[in-house]
């Protein structure tokens, strides 16, 4: 279908203009009706203080828990559609977060480049970032490193959301919503007030089930199939007037059948035993089910299922002393628990050639205490405490069956009979890893003249870590192998996929100290300027998928990444109040990347072994243009560049690394880079009567090129696009009760999110093809909406 508009430079165009309006708005605004216009004040914790979203030097972008539930935004990833420089992507093996061009990958051994924390508490496993958004006051996304006050690892930023907070007068609301297109269907609802004199609760449900976009031919179904269910309580203590202590309990679920993927681009052969044939040709050869023909993008796939089981228990006490003439003490001690089981058809086809068995649990008890200056103090310092202990364990299994295409290819190469030797066979990992970090942080602000502030921050951290990772030839029921053939069948894993038993065990401890520095000035009462300097230091770890232990062509410990961010800035609010208008340009140095090398076959080894620069600016602008219409619009560009890096060839390539195997990527770009990203949002109220009114919401949202997958392979690219999202909505100006239509996607854009060579296909039939990702369609949906 045809988009709205051109989606390169005439919507930057309007971005701009709308950014210029806001300046000019001075000008214009001389009636005493437009001086009356002030916009609602954002409020924020971004430097653990609650302070005005105007007067923090950090480049944020906030989402309310108003505009999250209008938009129907159901989860994290869904947030990046409004957040420019934030990527959040979906992947087989877990989500990759990214901000401004910079992430972990999904080795589980990675700790998160970007940290997600909830009422204070580190989410630290990427698969977390499934988990729902459920009544949530607000989410403040903090681009750019966050280690000095949030923690250690959030090095290229971090994902601040405060869920609602009990009421102290009774207040309700429920919500239902149905669409059409993937049969969604969603009910969610709060209750909320005083259970006694001081004593106030939240009770927050959340159920949601979909049918999926994508038709899975072999199976006859639609995929992804998700079922969601979430349940929180929150209790708050009003102990006396200097201290108020908050208990949360948190049980979520998600649960996915099925995938998003498409194989396309599926390309012959040109030489080999398989010249002229595409892979879907070879599977066919194999007597594999017809629908694996199914190789070209037209919302159908061909797979055997693919199961993903998610749960996530949390349980947090927070408690806030203010006293001792007006220093305020606060204690965080939170434990989250996270369960994951999957099974992948890692094939991403309808063939039988293997699957893989994942397993992770991941516990976590963390503790934080917080001293701080009195509320709006001249001289302004806060100093902390922080422990975590967590434990981690892994497992997954690589699997062949007797029925897999494996069977006659080794048949074909090692003669008959060589196939019996993996048939029915895997080979199964595990991987445990404990983690103990003590870190002390502090930051102290001076007015060291007049409108001129100096913000100075430190974080010294510790961490302790010690790992084991086991890797087995075995039964396909995990049985030791038959004593006569065991050692053939093991040398045939080694040979055709390069796995080698092994058994490793280690520790490793690490200490850093992580400075910041910010300049703020008062231009004028209006404007803030500020310049800033911070460190952040990314922990190593242990690897959790390599096939071969260190001296067999594997790895197992990495060290620290390191970056150094420089940002430049100024928030001005314009136009008496009307307008906002924030700007930061950036550029950051990260050296001794932790990267994923490919080992020439089927796995990935981890090291430090790259180094990359991100620079740009991004542009967040608001305007009350009148009493019923405000416009927001948020702009970044972003320039990435490897100055180092060897990686995984993408097909056809010739090998320039000094291993033989990788290829130099020096001067390359990174996955999910854009040159621009950006959103121009309306929101309209035209009241209808005195008591009612019609609201339309209009968001568009629009991206550049960039490339999607980890070989920065040019042919696996997504295209410059726009997309439109809407709401209209009829109901009470108070919002006690409204109907709404919610259209996502109207142009009917074909978005791909992440793409990667098919496993197996051109390595070892010379037939290269991709799996990709895919976003839903076009949508619409009923949502209704009710509040007491």
């Amino acid at each position: 279908m045809t988009p709205l508009v051109e989606p390169t430079r005439p919507l930057c165009s309007i971005l701009l203009l709308v950014c210029a309006s806001a300046f000019a708005a001075p000008a214009a605004a001389q009636s005493p009706a437009a001086a009356e216009l002030v916009l609602e004040e954002i409020i924020v914790t971004a430097q653990k203080r609650t302070q005005s979203v105007q007067d923090v030097p950090i480049s944020v972008v906030v989402m309310s828990g108003e505009k999250i539930r209008d938009a129907d935004l159901n989860d994290i990833e869904e947030l990046q559609t409004y957040v420019p420089n934030l990527s959040i992507t979906d992947t087989a093996l877990g989500p990759k977060l990214h901000i401004r061009g910079m992430g972990s990958g999904v080795n589980q051994g990675f700790e998160q480049s970007v940290g997600i924390y909830i009422d204070g508490i580190y989410h630290g496993r990427a698969q977390q970032s499934r988990m729902p958004l459920v009544d949530v006051e607000r989410v403040e996304v903090l681009r750019g490193s966050q280690s000095i006050l949030f923690g250690k690892n959030s090095i290229a930023g971090a994902l601040n959301i405060s869920t609602a907070q009990p009421d102290r007068t009774l207040h309700a609301g429920a919500r239902a919503l149905y669409g059409s297109e993937i049969g969604e269907r969603k009910l969610s609802g709060f209750v909320s007030g005083p259970l006694s004199k001081n004593l106030s609760g939240r009770l927050s449900l959340h159920l949601r089930d979909t049918d999926g976009y994508m038709t899975n031919l072999t199976l006859d179904d639609d995929e992804p199939e998700r079922q969601e269910r979430l349940l929180r309580g929150i209790l708050r203590w009003d102990a006396g007037d200097d201290l108020d202590i908050t208990l949360k309990a948190e049980f979520g679920s998600f649960d996915v059948d099925g995938e998003q993927i498409e194989i396309i681009n599926d390309r012959a052969a040109v030489a080999g035993p398989f010249a002229g044939l595409t892979y879907a040709d070879v599977l066919l050869l194999f007597g594999q089910d017809a629908s694996v023909a199914n190789n070209f993008e037209d919302g159908r796939r061909s797979a055997n299922g693919d199961v993903n089981r998610n749960d996530s228990r949390t349980f947090v006490v927070t408690a806030n002393y203010r006293g001792w003439d007006g220093l305020q003490f606060a204690s965080i001690t939170g434990y989250n628990i996270y369960d994951l089981n999957e099974f992948c058809d890692c094939d991403f086809t309808g063939g039988n050639v293997f699957d893989v068995l994942f397993d992770e649990r991941h516990d976590q008890f963390s503790q934080e205490f917080r001293l701080q200056s009195e509320s709006g103090a001249p001289f302004d310092w806060l100093a902390g405490l922080y422990y975590q202990d967590n434990d981690l364990d892994f497992a997954d299994q690589i699997r062949v069956d007797s029925g897999s295409i494996i069977v006659p290819v080794v048949d074909g190469i090692a003669g008959p009979g060589a196939g019996a030797l993996v048939a029915d066979t895997s080979a199964p990992r595990t991987f445990g890893q404990d983690t103990r970090i003590v870190s002390i942080f502090g930051q102290a602000i001076w007015p060291i003249a007049d409108r001129w502030r100096l913000a100075l921050g430190a974080r010294w951290s510790s961490e302790k870590k010690k790992a084991d990772r086991a890797l087995a030839v075995r039964s396909i029921d995990d049985n030791p192998l038959p004593a006569a053939t065991g050692a053939l069948t093991t040398g045939l894993y080694s040979a055709l996929f390069n796995i080698n038993p092994h058994s490793l065990n280690a520790s490793r401890s690490s200490s850093g100290f992580m400075p910041s520095m910010d300049v703020q000035y008062d231009i004028n009462d209006s404007t803030m300027g500020y310049v800033r300097y911070s460190r952040g230091i990314k922990s190593g770890g242990f690897d959790t998928r390599s096939n071969n232990a260190p001296g067999n062509g594997g790895s197992f410990e990495f060290d620290d990444e390191t970056a150094d961010s420089y940002e430049i800035g100024a928030k001005m609010i314009l136009a008496d109040g009307a307008a906002e208008f924030n700007v930061a340009v950036y550029y950051t140095d990260y050296n001794d990347l932790q990267v994923s090398a490919f080992d020439g076959v089927l796995g990935f080894n981890v090291g430090n072994a790259a180094r990359a620069v991100t620079r740009g600016a991004e542009v967040d602008a608001r305007w009350l243009v009148t009493e019923n219409i405000l416009l927001t619009g948020s702009l970044a560009i972003t320039d990435f560049e490897y100055r180092e890096f060897f990686g995984e060839c993408y097909f056809g390539q010739v090998a320039d690394a000094p291993d033989g195997i990788n290829c130099d990527y020096r001067g390359q770009s990174n996955q999910f880079v854009a040159d621009y990203t950006g959103t121009l949002s309306l929101e309209y109220l035209r009241p209808v009567g005195s008591d009612h009114g019609l609201t339309f919401d209009l968001d568009l949202l629009f991206v550049g090129d960039h490339l999607l997958s980890s070989n920065l392979d040019p042919l696996q690219k997504q295209k410059a696009y726009n997309k439109v999202n809407a709401r209209l909505a009829y109901g009470d100006l108070d919002r006690r009760w409204e109907v709404a239509l919610i259209g996502k996607n109207l142009t009917d854009k074909s978005i791909k999110t992440l793409s990667g060579d098919v496993p197996l296909a051109g390595s070892n039939f010379g037939t290269p093809g991709f799996s990709s990702f895919f976003e839903p369609p076009r949508t619409l949906a009923i949502q209704v909406s009710l509040q007491y």
